[in-house]
Protein backbone atom coordinates (compact mmCIF):
# COMPACT_ATOMS: atom_id res chain seq x y z
CA UNK A 1 0.00 0.00 0.00
CA UNK A 2 2.78 2.38 0.87
CA UNK A 3 4.48 1.62 -2.42
CA UNK A 4 1.22 2.23 -4.31
CA UNK A 5 0.66 5.47 -2.42
CA UNK A 6 4.18 6.59 -3.22
CA UNK A 7 3.71 5.74 -6.89
CA UNK A 8 0.43 7.64 -6.98
CA UNK A 9 2.04 10.65 -5.28
CA UNK A 10 4.88 10.64 -7.81
CA UNK A 11 2.35 10.30 -10.65
CA UNK A 12 0.21 13.19 -9.42
CA UNK A 13 3.28 15.32 -8.71
CA UNK A 14 4.61 14.64 -12.22
CA UNK A 15 1.18 15.37 -13.70
CA UNK A 16 0.93 18.62 -11.74
CA UNK A 17 4.42 19.65 -12.84
CA UNK A 18 3.67 18.85 -16.47
CA UNK A 19 0.37 20.71 -16.25
CA UNK A 20 2.15 23.74 -14.79
CA UNK A 21 4.75 23.60 -17.56
CA UNK A 22 2.08 23.27 -20.23
CA UNK A 23 0.16 26.18 -18.74
CA UNK A 24 3.33 28.29 -18.61
CA UNK A 25 4.16 27.31 -22.19
CA UNK A 26 0.66 28.18 -23.38
CA UNK A 27 0.87 31.53 -21.62
CA UNK A 28 4.20 32.23 -23.27
CA UNK A 29 2.69 31.34 -26.64
CA UNK A 30 -0.26 33.63 -26.01
CA UNK A 31 2.06 36.44 -24.99
CA UNK A 32 4.28 35.76 -28.01
CA UNK A 33 1.32 35.87 -30.41
CA UNK A 34 -0.01 39.03 -28.80
CA UNK A 35 3.43 40.66 -28.89
CA UNK A 36 3.90 39.57 -32.51
CA UNK A 37 0.62 41.25 -33.42
CA UNK A 38 1.69 44.34 -31.53
CA UNK A 39 5.05 44.35 -33.29
CA UNK A 40 3.29 44.12 -36.66
CA UNK A 41 1.02 47.00 -35.67
CA UNK A 42 4.03 48.99 -34.40
CA UNK A 43 5.90 48.45 -37.63
CA UNK A 44 2.93 49.44 -39.78
CA UNK A 45 2.37 52.60 -37.77
CA UNK A 46 6.10 53.33 -37.69
CA UNK A 47 6.30 53.03 -41.47
CA UNK A 48 3.43 55.51 -41.81
CA UNK A 49 5.23 57.96 -39.52
CA UNK A 50 8.48 57.48 -41.47
CA UNK A 51 6.66 58.28 -44.72
CA UNK A 52 5.21 61.40 -43.11
CA UNK A 53 8.66 62.54 -41.99
CA UNK A 54 10.09 61.79 -45.46
CA UNK A 55 7.31 63.92 -46.95
CA UNK A 56 8.20 66.78 -44.59
CA UNK A 57 11.87 66.52 -45.53
CA UNK A 58 10.96 66.57 -49.23
CA UNK A 59 8.77 69.63 -48.71
CA UNK A 60 11.61 71.37 -46.87
CA UNK A 61 13.99 70.71 -49.76
CA UNK A 62 11.39 72.12 -52.15
CA UNK A 63 10.97 75.22 -49.98
CA UNK A 64 14.75 75.70 -49.86
CA UNK A 65 14.86 75.47 -53.67
CA UNK A 66 12.08 78.07 -53.96
CA UNK A 67 13.88 80.32 -51.48
CA UNK A 68 17.09 80.11 -53.52
CA UNK A 69 15.17 81.09 -56.66
CA UNK A 70 13.53 83.94 -54.74
CA UNK A 71 16.89 85.28 -53.56
CA UNK A 72 18.26 85.03 -57.10
CA UNK A 73 15.26 86.97 -58.41
CA UNK A 74 15.69 89.66 -55.75
CA UNK A 75 19.38 90.05 -56.66
CA UNK A 76 18.44 90.46 -60.33
CA UNK A 77 15.82 93.06 -59.42
CA UNK A 78 18.35 94.95 -57.32
CA UNK A 79 20.67 95.08 -60.34
CA UNK A 80 17.81 96.41 -62.51
CA UNK A 81 16.96 99.02 -59.86
CA UNK A 82 20.55 100.26 -59.72
CA UNK A 83 20.76 100.43 -63.51
CA UNK A 84 17.36 102.16 -63.74
CA UNK A 85 18.37 104.67 -61.08
CA UNK A 86 21.48 105.63 -63.06
CA UNK A 87 19.43 105.93 -66.24
CA UNK A 88 16.83 108.11 -64.48
CA UNK A 89 19.55 110.48 -63.29
CA UNK A 90 20.79 110.78 -66.88
CA UNK A 91 17.26 111.27 -68.23
CA UNK A 92 16.48 113.91 -65.60
CA UNK A 93 19.66 115.85 -66.41
CA UNK A 94 19.06 115.64 -70.14
CA UNK A 95 15.43 116.75 -69.70
CA UNK A 96 16.42 119.78 -67.66
CA UNK A 97 19.01 120.76 -70.27
CA UNK A 98 16.50 120.21 -73.08
CA UNK A 99 13.82 122.36 -71.41
CA UNK A 100 16.33 125.14 -70.72
CA UNK A 101 17.60 125.05 -74.32
CA UNK A 102 14.05 125.07 -75.65
CA UNK A 103 13.18 128.11 -73.52
CA UNK A 104 16.20 130.00 -74.80
CA UNK A 105 15.49 129.06 -78.39
CA UNK A 106 11.84 130.03 -77.95
CA UNK A 107 12.86 133.48 -76.82
CA UNK A 108 15.32 133.92 -79.69
CA UNK A 109 12.97 132.66 -82.39
CA UNK A 110 10.04 134.66 -81.04
CA UNK A 111 12.08 137.85 -81.10
CA UNK A 112 13.45 137.08 -84.55
CA UNK A 113 10.01 136.27 -85.88
CA UNK A 114 8.62 139.54 -84.53
CA UNK A 115 11.35 141.58 -86.17
CA UNK A 116 10.96 139.72 -89.44
CA UNK A 117 7.21 140.22 -89.41
CA UNK A 118 7.61 143.98 -88.89
CA UNK A 119 10.23 144.35 -91.61
CA UNK A 120 8.30 142.32 -94.19
CA UNK A 121 4.81 143.71 -93.59
CA UNK A 122 4.78 145.06 -97.12
CA UNK A 123 5.52 141.67 -98.61
CA UNK A 124 3.01 139.20 -99.87
CA UNK A 125 1.31 137.13 -97.14
CA UNK A 126 2.94 134.09 -98.64
CA UNK A 127 6.36 135.48 -97.58
CA UNK A 128 5.27 136.63 -94.11
CA UNK A 129 7.01 134.83 -91.19
CA UNK A 130 4.83 133.17 -88.59
CA UNK A 131 5.63 134.21 -84.98
CA UNK A 132 5.02 130.61 -83.81
CA UNK A 133 8.01 128.54 -82.61
CA UNK A 134 8.93 125.01 -83.83
CA UNK A 135 7.89 122.14 -81.52
CA UNK A 136 10.19 121.20 -78.63
CA UNK A 137 10.67 117.76 -80.17
CA UNK A 138 13.30 119.33 -82.47
CA UNK A 139 15.49 119.84 -79.41
CA UNK A 140 15.06 116.33 -77.91
CA UNK A 141 12.74 117.30 -75.02
CA UNK A 142 9.88 115.01 -76.02
CA UNK A 143 12.20 112.01 -76.45
CA UNK A 144 13.70 112.55 -73.01
CA UNK A 145 10.23 112.83 -71.42
CA UNK A 146 9.19 109.57 -73.12
CA UNK A 147 12.24 107.88 -71.64
CA UNK A 148 11.36 109.24 -68.22
CA UNK A 149 7.79 107.93 -68.53
CA UNK A 150 9.08 104.54 -69.70
CA UNK A 151 11.45 104.40 -66.73
CA UNK A 152 8.56 105.13 -64.38
CA UNK A 153 6.60 102.23 -65.89
CA UNK A 154 9.60 99.95 -65.36
CA UNK A 155 9.85 101.07 -61.74
CA UNK A 156 6.13 100.41 -61.22
CA UNK A 157 6.51 96.90 -62.70
CA UNK A 158 9.50 96.22 -60.44
CA UNK A 159 7.55 97.46 -57.42
CA UNK A 160 4.64 95.11 -58.19
CA UNK A 161 7.07 92.23 -58.69
CA UNK A 162 8.69 92.93 -55.34
CA UNK A 163 5.28 92.86 -53.67
CA UNK A 164 4.54 89.45 -55.18
CA UNK A 165 7.97 88.17 -54.24
CA UNK A 166 7.42 89.43 -50.70
CA UNK A 167 4.19 87.42 -50.47
CA UNK A 168 5.94 84.27 -51.74
CA UNK A 169 8.84 84.84 -49.35
CA UNK A 170 6.42 85.22 -46.44
CA UNK A 171 4.66 81.97 -47.37
CA UNK A 172 7.98 80.11 -47.62
CA UNK A 173 9.10 81.56 -44.30
CA UNK A 174 5.88 80.46 -42.58
CA UNK A 175 6.15 76.91 -43.98
CA UNK A 176 9.81 76.71 -42.98
CA UNK A 177 9.04 77.90 -39.45
CA UNK A 178 6.28 75.29 -39.13
CA UNK A 179 8.64 72.56 -40.28
CA UNK A 180 11.41 73.69 -37.92
CA UNK A 181 8.94 73.79 -35.00
CA UNK A 182 7.66 70.32 -35.87
CA UNK A 183 11.14 68.80 -36.17
CA UNK A 184 12.13 70.41 -32.87
CA UNK A 185 9.57 68.10 -31.20
CA UNK A 186 10.52 64.95 -33.14
CA UNK A 187 13.11 62.74 -31.32
CA UNK A 188 15.89 62.75 -33.92
CA UNK A 189 18.77 63.61 -31.56
CA UNK A 190 20.76 60.74 -30.02
CA UNK A 191 20.15 60.97 -26.25
CA UNK A 192 23.68 59.89 -25.27
CA UNK A 193 27.11 59.07 -26.62
CA UNK A 194 28.19 55.43 -26.52
CA UNK A 195 27.87 51.99 -28.10
CA UNK A 196 24.55 50.57 -29.27
CA UNK A 197 24.41 47.29 -27.34
CA UNK A 198 20.78 46.24 -27.83
CA UNK A 199 18.13 47.02 -30.41
CA UNK A 200 14.35 47.09 -30.56
CA UNK A 201 12.45 43.79 -30.65
CA UNK A 202 12.71 40.23 -29.34
CA UNK A 203 15.89 39.19 -27.50
CA UNK A 204 17.16 36.86 -24.79
CA UNK A 205 16.76 38.29 -21.29
CA UNK A 206 20.31 39.36 -20.25
CA UNK A 207 19.57 38.41 -16.61
CA UNK A 208 17.71 35.18 -17.49
CA UNK A 209 19.32 33.78 -20.68
CA UNK A 210 16.76 31.00 -21.01
CA UNK A 211 13.91 33.50 -21.25
CA UNK A 212 12.89 35.63 -24.21
CA UNK A 213 11.54 39.16 -23.85
CA UNK A 214 10.38 41.97 -26.10
CA UNK A 215 12.79 44.90 -25.78
CA UNK A 216 10.78 48.11 -26.20
CA UNK A 217 13.73 50.38 -26.91
CA UNK A 218 17.46 50.52 -27.52
CA UNK A 219 20.43 50.39 -25.11
CA UNK A 220 23.38 52.80 -25.35
CA UNK A 221 26.31 51.78 -23.15
CA UNK A 222 28.98 54.10 -21.78
CA UNK A 223 30.70 54.98 -18.50
CA UNK A 224 29.00 56.10 -15.29
CA UNK A 225 27.95 59.76 -15.33
CA UNK A 226 27.82 60.12 -19.13
CA UNK A 227 25.46 63.03 -19.94
CA UNK A 228 21.96 62.14 -21.14
CA UNK A 229 20.17 64.64 -23.40
CA UNK A 230 16.55 65.27 -24.42
CA UNK A 231 16.05 63.75 -27.87
CA UNK A 232 13.47 66.47 -28.65
CA UNK A 233 11.85 69.49 -27.04
CA UNK A 234 8.92 68.82 -24.73
CA UNK A 235 7.55 68.71 -21.19
CA UNK A 236 8.75 66.38 -18.44
CA UNK A 237 5.79 64.32 -17.20
CA UNK A 238 7.60 61.73 -15.05
CA UNK A 239 10.74 61.54 -12.93
CA UNK A 240 11.67 59.00 -10.29
CA UNK A 241 11.93 55.26 -9.68
CA UNK A 242 10.02 53.09 -12.14
CA UNK A 243 10.42 49.40 -11.19
CA UNK A 244 12.95 47.54 -13.34
CA UNK A 245 13.65 50.77 -15.22
CA UNK A 246 15.22 52.26 -12.09
CA UNK A 247 15.53 56.04 -12.07
CA UNK A 248 13.67 57.21 -15.16
CA UNK A 249 12.41 60.26 -17.03
CA UNK A 250 9.46 60.50 -19.43
CA UNK A 251 9.08 63.52 -21.75
CA UNK A 252 5.94 64.41 -23.70
CA UNK A 253 6.80 66.04 -27.04
CA UNK A 254 3.24 66.59 -28.26
CA UNK A 255 1.51 65.04 -31.28
CA UNK A 256 1.28 61.75 -29.35
CA UNK A 257 5.08 61.32 -29.09
CA UNK A 258 6.79 60.47 -25.77
CA UNK A 259 10.35 59.36 -24.94
CA UNK A 260 11.60 57.29 -22.00
CA UNK A 261 15.08 57.45 -20.43
CA UNK A 262 15.85 54.63 -17.94
CA UNK A 263 18.56 53.20 -15.59
CA UNK A 264 19.74 56.75 -14.77
CA UNK A 265 22.22 57.53 -12.03
CA UNK A 266 21.13 61.15 -11.54
CA UNK A 267 17.99 63.05 -12.65
CA UNK A 268 18.51 66.75 -13.41
CA UNK A 269 14.95 67.87 -14.33
CA UNK A 270 11.60 68.08 -12.57
CA UNK A 271 8.02 67.16 -13.48
CA UNK A 272 6.36 69.98 -15.42
CA UNK A 273 9.65 71.42 -16.66
CA UNK A 274 9.94 72.40 -20.32
CA UNK A 275 13.15 71.12 -21.91
CA UNK A 276 14.83 71.92 -25.22
CA UNK A 277 16.18 69.47 -27.75
CA UNK A 278 19.76 68.64 -26.79
CA UNK A 279 19.41 69.87 -23.19
CA UNK A 280 21.15 67.72 -20.57
CA UNK A 281 18.52 66.04 -18.39
CA UNK A 282 20.37 63.27 -16.50
CA UNK A 283 23.51 61.20 -15.96
CA UNK A 284 23.89 57.63 -17.19
CA UNK A 285 23.82 54.86 -14.58
CA UNK A 286 22.78 51.28 -13.88
CA UNK A 287 19.78 51.57 -11.57
CA UNK A 288 16.93 49.08 -11.65
CA UNK A 289 17.13 45.81 -13.58
CA UNK A 290 20.44 46.42 -15.30
CA UNK A 291 23.73 44.63 -15.99
CA UNK A 292 25.93 47.73 -16.21
CA UNK A 293 25.98 51.48 -16.94
CA UNK A 294 23.86 52.25 -19.98
CA UNK A 295 20.84 54.25 -21.14
CA UNK A 296 17.64 52.44 -22.06
CA UNK A 297 15.81 54.73 -24.51
CA UNK A 298 12.26 54.31 -25.81
CA UNK A 299 10.01 56.19 -28.24
CA UNK A 300 6.23 55.89 -27.86
CA UNK A 301 3.72 57.09 -30.48
CA UNK A 302 0.12 57.25 -29.29
CA UNK A 303 0.95 54.90 -26.42
CA UNK A 304 2.74 52.31 -28.56
CA UNK A 305 6.50 51.65 -28.33
CA UNK A 306 8.22 51.97 -31.72
CA UNK A 307 11.78 51.47 -32.91
CA UNK A 308 13.77 54.60 -31.92
CA UNK A 309 16.20 54.04 -34.80
CA UNK A 310 13.39 55.01 -37.19
CA UNK A 311 13.56 58.52 -35.73
CA UNK A 312 17.16 59.02 -34.59
CA UNK A 313 19.43 60.65 -37.15
CA UNK A 314 22.18 58.51 -38.65
CA UNK A 315 25.59 58.90 -37.09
Amino acid sequence: MKLLAAILMIFFATFALMSAQLWAYSQMKIVAIRDARLVYAFQAYDEARSKEISSLVSKTNELEYKLDKLLTGINEINKVLVSTGKELKGVKGASELGVAAASDLSFVFTATASDATASTSTLSPAFALSPSVAPYSQYGVTNQMDKLQEANLVLEHISNTLVRLGAVSSEISNDTNKYVSLMEHVPTLWPAQGRLTAGFGWRRDPLMPGRWEFHKGIDIANSWGTPVYAAASGKVIWTGWNGGYGKSIIIDHGNGIKTVYAHLEKIEVKIGQEVKKGQEIAKMGSTGRSTGPHLHFEVHVNGVAVDPLRYLSRR
